[in-house]
């Protein structure tokens, strides 16, 4: 089963571990974000269906107030999501305070799967353009794309005149 542990540890720490990843026709990549940032994107192999959906644990928090204010926000997140059933795609969002020394605090997980032979992985995707809206959905995406790469090469380019500033500079 693969996954992402996430938590506190007087900061946020991250670990993700991927069993069956697609190397073509995108392989995984990381690298610097921004200033100070790092970036990790890759694409793990899984089925469809419930069984291998996301799976989700939180920990409760230590101290008893906080547990009852964790309880209390999971019980609006709830009330959002049962208001928002019929409007898919509409995201329930709550805040989950940090907690030190918690490095496991949030964990998803999904049944990693290899491909069987001849599965085509894009051959869902051909499917999905016979769909209302598909047309506009991936036109965002391409839009999403360029805007990636335009910023991926905008680092690039800062990264670079500071290496160079560097080197004028000696």
């Amino acid at each position: 089963m693969a996954g992402a542990e996430i938590g506190g540890d007087s900061s946020v720490e991250w670990d993700v571990t991927a069993d069956h990843v697609r190397q073509n026709p995108n392989p995984p990549t990381h690298g610097p974000h921004g200033a100070g940032g790092w970036n990790h994107h890759g694409t793990d192999e899984t089925g469809f269906g419930g069984a291998n959906g996301f799976f989700f644990s939180l920990k409760m928090p230590r101290l008893p107030g906080d547990a009852a204010e964790f309880v209390d926000t999971l019980r609006q997140a709830s009330a959002a999501a049962q208001a928002l059933q019929n409007s898919p795609g509409q995201r329930i969002e709550f805040t989950l305070p940090i907690e030190t020394e918690s490095r496991d605090q949030i964990r998803i997980t999904w049944n990693s799967t290899a491909l069987p032979p001849g599965h085509r992985p894009y051959a869902l995707a051909a499917r999905k353009s016979a769909r209302p809206g598909a047309k506009r959905a991936k036109a965002k995406s391409r839009k999403r794309a360029a805007k990636k790469t335009a910023t991926k090469k905008a680092v690039k380019r800062k990264t670079a005149k500071r290496k160079s500033a560097r080197t004028r500079r000696r």
